[in-house]
């Protein structure tokens, strides 16, 4: 018997042999060679110039060039907040002395801003009173201010009605305060010098004077003698 013809067999009689070994049968064509020669070429090993790799791992240099640049960023940043920070501690007034033993040196700060304002003087008043019975005509005032109140009684129409009270603010360019009181007609009279400076302290009586009958005058004067402690004048009598 002879043996069935394989074409698919390279070395059956009348087979197709891809090397170019041709067998006493006709050729097949390329389309119908047998596996594994009808089957494309596997793909080459390792990645192909022009495409993307997934599985490669990035360039180390990348990497560090990275780092580098943000090193050098946070480096010039702390550079510059540095550098404002000691230009306002030198600019400032309330800069801290250095230590020499590593405890906070205490801020210093100048004497107007921890030592309060001295109060202002107490407002001192010069009253001039007048009490008892009678229609004087009065003058009062100091060194450089006299004042005569017409009170429209009497026989000269300047006679004021009892008691009489006066004031002026007190100042110290004057040399002396005084009143004057002139019964017209028959009466008894005192007058006085009294001065005040608010609340907290008593008035204070610094000249009085005393008259009675007719056309007699009460007469009252007192003089600045400097400052106490308070601040406030001190009075000397000249009557």
């Amino acid at each position: 018997m002879s043996t069935p013809h394989d074409p698919r067999d390279p070395h059956s009689p009348g087979g197709n042999s891809p090397l170019g070994y041709h067998s006493a049968g006709p050729p097949l064509p390329p389309g119908q060679w047998p596996p594994p020669y009808d089957q494309p070429p596997p793909p080459p090993e390792g990645p192909v110039p022009g495409m993307h790799n997934p599985h490669r791992r990035p360039r180390r240099w990348r990497k560090i060039a990275k780092w580098t640049l943000i090193g050098a960023g946070v480096f010039i940043l702390a550079g510059t907040v540095a550098g404002l920070v000691t230009g306002s501690q030198t600019s400032g007034h309330l800069a801290k002395p250095a230590s020499h033993h590593g405890a906070p040196a205490a801020p210093s700060f100048s004497p107007s801003a921890t030592t309060p304002a001295a109060p202002a003087p107490p407002k001192v008043r010069v009253h001039f009173v007048v009490t008892g019975t009678g229609i004087p005509s009065i003058t009062y005032g100091s060194s450089s201010d006299n004042r005569s109140p017409q009170g429209g009684l009497g026989l000269l129409g300047d006679g004021v009605a009892l008691p009489f009270r006066a004031g002026m603010a007190f100042r110290s360019s004057a040399s002396y305060y005084s009143i004057d009181a002139q019964l017209e007609g028959g009466g008894d009279i005192t007058c006085k010098i009294v001065v005040t400076a608010g609340p907290g302290y008593k008035p204070l009586t610094v000249s009085s004077g005393h008259a009675s009958g007719q056309d007699n005058i009460c007469s009252a004067q007192a003089a600045p003698a400097g400052t106490d402690s308070n601040g406030l004048p001190e009075w000397q009598s000249e009557n």
